[in-house]
């Protein structure tokens, strides 16, 4: 069902929006979110959380995995910002997209190299990769993803194209 969502709501709402404005496909889907934040939590259990005080002081600080986090976040947004500006503001041999992609690919090594060394406190844990479910199982994502992510792009390529023509 998830699947559907994800390959029927950006059509939907290109449709409302093209129809009408964006306003109008925002005003329906406002609604819609406020309801599910309210029903999540009403449906989802009462976790028990620890309290700053049963946490000795600052001992949960130190179990964060920070050097993962600051090799992490502008890993990706430099592989973003390239995929992004790549073709459409600046050709793929621009040295901007070029230095994009090369610094999120050192970030990417470094940041494995740090979670391997992190062990079991790593913000990723690399011993998961090695349960085939777990695996497979983010594989397969990515492949879906990836296939709706396409499927968006060219169809509203497609109807900017046809409503151009």
């Amino acid at each position: 069902m998830e699947c559907v969502a994800l390959a029927l709501g950006p059509l939907i709402s290109g449709a409302i929006a093209h129809v009408s404005s964006w306003r109008v496909a925002f005003y329906i889907l406002v609604p819609i979110a406020v309801f599910n934040i309210v029903a999540l939590g009403f449906c989802v259990p009462k976790l028990s959380q620890q309290t700053l005080e049963d946490a000795e002081g600052q001992h949960w600080a130190r179990q964060l995995d920070l050097l993962g986090l600051v090799l992490f976040v502008p890993a990706n947004v430099c592989f973003t910002l390239a995929l992004q500006w790549a073709g459409t503001v600046y050709p793929w041999k621009d040295a901007r997209v070029v230095a994009l992609l090369v610094l999120s690919g050192v970030l990417g090594i470094a940041f494995v190299v740090v979670e391997h060394r992190h062990g079991d406190g790593a913000m990723f844990p690399l011993r998961l990769l090695r349960q085939r479910s777990v695996t497979l199982g983010a594989i397969s994502q990515f492949c879906i993803s990836a296939s709706l992510f396409i499927f968006a792009f060219y169809v509203s390529r497609r109807q900017t194209c046809i409503t151009a023509c």
